[in-house]
């Protein structure tokens, strides 16, 4: 009776190679080779001499000593490749994924397709049997999500399906010594809007003026028109210039704001240029007029609440007010505490204001004092176009929207109170276009002049 020593299994301990992407090729003396794929193989055991094969589906070769040659495993020309796209930062609990991937060979140029819908522990995992080389990918594609939030005023959990869009692009070398059977890409979120960016925001207007003369400014930072129809500007719910601790708190998921007003639109009513700006106006008014400023009654939109104290220009169309928890005349800070936004809001209006709303306790740090049920509505940050930290730069406390937003902050006013007026945040151009690095700090210039003058 022959005993055998266990003395190999395929490919364990090996860190770079692939088992799926080799050829096991057992060479007779007697001139015939049997090719088996390596990944089948179990094992391979050695007795004086004498070869056993066994196979993952239990089959066993033996071959009596002197009979075999050599055993060679060959890379394969074409290899099983897989590709494992980790989840945006800001997708917890996804539910379906469904990626659109192309593969094209820098050196001869062939592209090869293939999909991904796979969702294996927050990783999404594709697969293509392409031959070794180096490789640009690109995938494109959706996921769905979910989260679970209390809605204190409905006494319910609201359970909010959502779908982002997603992209990534990455160079892999599957040739050599490189080649891997797991390559991990990180997924960005991206909207339509992208390439929309807040340019502009004057805010710090004097008490005398009662606000009427603010704008927001939004820019076209791409080579080719794009649309503004269903462009949300969004308002944050905290201050950036107080000290306190909200629970639950998800920022890294979503963005809790004050007000959300939509630009009007069935698609491609709204043209931008390339490098134009819209201004959207708080009143639609001529300050130069009154204030000696600058003539805002030739905005391209303006916010309207239809209160008693808010005016209306019939010939500068309205923004859509799809939320304010505020209910009266929006204005924005003339201190500059809070941060803006520009998202693409992926529910129609009334789902939106049905159900992404929800209750937190707001402790206020130095006091101690806790209001148990503050409200607001949430976007979430797979939403976001562009996001403006603004504070008064010796009062800052924090960012109220996540890092991967805005890791920066811009300002107009020093202190929470004072009499610093009449300034703006104006976004920096470099080489024709505006910069854009989610860092405000680093993208504005600060206290400068209205370019409205």
């Amino acid at each position: 009776m022959k005993h055998y020593a266990w003395i190999l299994l395929l490919f364990a301990g090996y860190t770079s190679l692939s088992a799926q992407n080799y050829t096991m090729k057992v060479e007779k003396k007697n001139g015939e080779a049997v090719e088996t794929r390596a990944d089948d193989v179990k094992e391979v055991l050695f007795n004086n001499g004498s070869i056993r094969i066994k196979g993952k589906n239990g089959t066993q070769t033996d071959y009596e000593k002197g009979a075999i040659r050599r055993i060679r495993f060959v890379l394969d020309e074409n290899g099983q490749r897989k590709t494992a796209f980790s989840l945006p930062h800001s997708i917890k609990s996804p539910m379906a994924a469904q990626l659109q991937l192309t593969l094209t060979n820098l050196e001869t140029k062939q592209t090869y397709r293939t999909t991904a819908e796979r969702i294996e522990d927050k990783i999404i995992v594709a697969e293509a049997n392409i031959p070794n080389g180096r490789y640009s990918i690109a995938a494109l594609g959706t996921i769905d999500f979910e989260k679970r939030i209390w809605n204190e005023l409905q006494k319910k959990w609201n359970v909010l399906e959502m779908t982002a869009q997603v992209k990534a692009d990455k160079e892999v070398d599957f040739s050599g010594d490189n080649i891997s059977d797991a390559v991990e890409i990180p997924l960005k979120t991206y909207t339509d809007a992208d390439g929309f960016l807040i340019t502009e925001v004057f805010f710090a207007s004097p008490p005398s003026r009662e606000y009427d003369d603010q704008y927001i400014k939004i820019g076209n930072n791409t080579d080719s028109v794009k649309y503004a129809d269903g462009l949300a500007i969004v308002e944050s719910r905290f201050n950036t210039n107080d000290s306190t601790v909200n629970n639950p708190q998800f920022k890294d998921e979503m963005m809790t704001i004050t007000w959300a007003y939509v630009i009007p639109g069935t698609g491609r009513d709204v043209p931008v240029q390339p490098g134009e700006e819209l201004v959207i106006a708080l009143n639609a008014d001529n300050y130069k007029t009154k204030y000696g400023t600058f003539d805002l009654s030739h905005a391209d939109f303006e916010f309207y609440d239809n209160t008693r104290m808010d005016t209306q220009n019939e010939d500068v169309p309205d923004l859509e007010n799809w939320t304010n928890v505020h209910g009266g005349q929006t204005t924005l800070s003339t201190r500059g505490c809070k941060a803006l936004g520009l998202v693409k809001i992926g529910v129609d209006r009334k789902k939106f204001k049905d159900d992404f709303y929800y209750t937190y306790s707001e402790k206020d740090i130095p006091s101690g004092y806790i209001n148990p049920y503050v409200g607001g509505h949430i976007v979430p940050n797979a939403w976001a176009v562009d996001v403006v930290e603004i504070a008064a730069s010796a009062d800052r406390q924090w960012n109220v929207f996540d890092w991967e937003l805005d890791c920066g902050f811009t300002y107009a006013t020093t202190h929470h109170v004072g009499d610093d007026y009449g300034k703006a945040v104006v976004r920096r151009k470099v080489r024709g276009k505006w910069r854009d690095t989610n860092n405000s700090t680093k993208d504005f210039r600060h206290e400068a002049t209205s370019t409205m003058y």
